[in-house]
């Protein structure tokens, strides 16, 4: 909510096709300025790529994202960001369940 643009949509996705296969979370925002942002450092402890994001009052850490990545990874997973037609999402993918 923090990040989505002004009137923005936000959707979150989880799925697993059969049972004891990936489990994929998606969650997708409105972020109309994203065409042209380097998404590999999004992952970087305190990294800000959007200044315009800043909203005042509501500043945070910067660590969520490598924190989420770091939870993907101890548990055999991924996480992965992309850009696409004004909305940026993150993919998060976790093997599944026995």
């Amino acid at each position: 909510i923090k990040y989505c643009d002004e009137k923005g949509r936000i959707e979150i996705s989880l799925s697993q096709k059969k049972p004891g296969r990936q489990v994929v979370l998606t969650v997708s925002n409105s972020y109309k300025n994203g065409e042209n942002v380097d998404y590999t450092k999004f992952f970087e402890r305190f990294y800000r790529a959007d200044r315009s994001h800043h909203i005042e009052g509501k500043s945070g850490y910067g660590i969520g994202l490598s924190v989420a990545q770091s939870i993907c990874e101890k548990n055999h997973g991924s996480i992965e960001c992309d850009w696409k037609n004004g909305m940026i999402t993150f993919t998060c993918i976790l093997k599944g369940g026995h």
